[in-house]
C-alpha cells in the first residue's frame, strides 16, 4: 500500500466525508479520533492511529460510514478506538465487481488479500476480531473459516439462513422500497425524505442526511446516484446470493474462532436460528438489543457499549 493510497482527515476521496464525521461528533459533544482512508479497489476507513485488531464489515447497500456514530461512542468509552471499517466490494468507495457477484464467499475471497496488505503495512495487527452486520456477518464467517489470524467473530443480526426464515420480511420490504426503485434522483433531499419515512439512517434528520451523502454521488448533470451496485443489479437478485444456509451452518459449526451474536429485537433473526446456534456452539454469547436490523444506526451508543464488552 503506497502512501498515495492513504488519504488523511481533511483530504477526503469523496465530498466532505471527514467533515461529516466531525459534524456527527460535535452533535454528540465529542471529538472525533483521527480517521484516514486507505485502499483502492477495496477501500476502508481507519479509525485511530495505532494498529487495529478489529475489522468492521457492513451490510448490503450500506458502507463503512454506517459505523460512524457507533465508533464515536465507542471511542468516547475507551479514550480512543482503533478499528478498520471496510467498504465491501460494490459499496462505498470500493469498486463494483464486473461479475456482479456479491455472495459472502466471493466477498471474503476479495477481502483476504486486502486484509493481508493492511497487516503487512501495520494498519492491522493480529489476532483479528471481525464484526459483521447482516451480509457483513455472513462474509465474516467465510473469512474466519479460511484465516488462522481471526480469533473472534461478532455477528450483528446475522446468521446463516437469513433469507430462509421469513423473519426479515418487513425489513426487506423497507429495503426494497429504499434501494429497489429508481437508480437516479433529482436531489439528495428526495432520498432523505424517503429514508426518513422508512426509518433508515438513524434517529435524527441530520444523521439521515449524512448517511445519504455518504451513500450517493452527484453526477455531472446534478442528478444523484447510489454509490452501491445493489440498486443497479436489483435487490431481489442479490438477496438470493446470501449463501447456502446449510453450508454456512457447517462452516459456523466448525469455525475455529470464537463466535458471538448481537441480535436486534426487531431484526431479521428467527428464534430457531438462535436456538440452533446454542445447540452447535453453546459457548457463543447472544446479546439482544432493542433495535431494528441496522443496530449501528438505530442504537449506536448501546451497540458501542456491547461491543466494548465483547471484544
Amino acid at each position: 500500500m503506497s502512501p498515495s493510497d492513504i488519504r488523511p482527515s481533511g483530504s477526503p476521496s469523496s465530498e466532505d466525508e471527514f467533515a461529516l464525521i466531525d459534524q456527527a461528533a460535535a452533535e454528540l459533544g465529542l471529538i472525533a479520533p483521527p480517521v484516514t482512508r486507505v485502499g483502492d479497489a477495496v477501500s476502508a476507513l481507519v479509525w485511530g492511529d495505532h494498529p487495529a485488531r478489529v475489522v468492521l464489515l457492513h451490510g448490503m447497500a450500506l458502507n463503512a460510514h454506517t459505523w460512524d456514530m457507533t465508533l464515536l461512542h465507542w471511542s468516547a468509552r475507551r479514550d480512543g478506538v482503533d478499528v478498520v471499517a471496510v467498504d465491501l466490494p460494490g459499496h462505498g468507495e470500493s469498486a463494483w465487481r464486473q461479475d456482479r457477484d456479491y455472495s459472502p464467499a466471493t466477498l471474503a475471497h476479495a477481502l483476504n488479500s486486502f486484509l493481508d496488505e493492511l497487516l503487512e503495512h501495520g494498519v492491522l495487527a493480529g489476532p483479528l476480531t471481525l464484526v459483521g452486520h447482516s451480509l457483513g456477518g455472513l462474509t465474516a464467517i467465510e473469512l474466519a473459516a479460511g484465516r488462522r489470524d481471526v480469533a473472534h467473530v461478532i455477528a450483528l443480526d446475522s446468521l446463516p439462513g437469513l433469507v430462509e426464515t421469513g423473519q426479515g420480511g418487513a425489513f426487506m420490504e423497507r429495503l426494497r422500497a429504499m434501494v429497489g426503485g429508481p437508480t437516479v434522483f433529482a436531489s439528495r433531499d428526495e432520498i432523505v425524505a424517503s429514508a426518513m419515512a422508512l426509518g433508515f439512517g438513524g434517529r435524527s434528520e441530520a444523521a439521515v442526511r449524512r448517511g445519504v451523502i455518504h451513500n450517493t454521488r452527484v453526477l455531472a448533470d446534478g442528478t444523484v446516484q447510489w454509490k452501491h451496485h445493489v440498486a443497479q443489479l436489483g435487490i431481489d437478485d442479490l438477496v438470493s446470493t446470501l449463501g447456502d444456509g446449510a453450508a454456512g451452518w457447517e462452516r459456523l459449526t466448525s469455525l475455529p474462532a470464537g463466535f458471538d451474536v448481537i441480535a436486534a429485537s426487531n431484526g431479521v433473526l428467527a428464534p430457531a436460528q438462535l436456538e440452533r446456534l446454542n445447540a452447535v456452539r453453546p459457548a457463543s454469547r447472544i446479546v439482544t438489543l432493542e433495535s431494528g436490523h441496522n443496530l449501528q444506526e438505530d442504537v449506536p451508543q448501546e451497540l458501542a457499549g456491547t461491543l466494548a464488552g465483547l471484544v
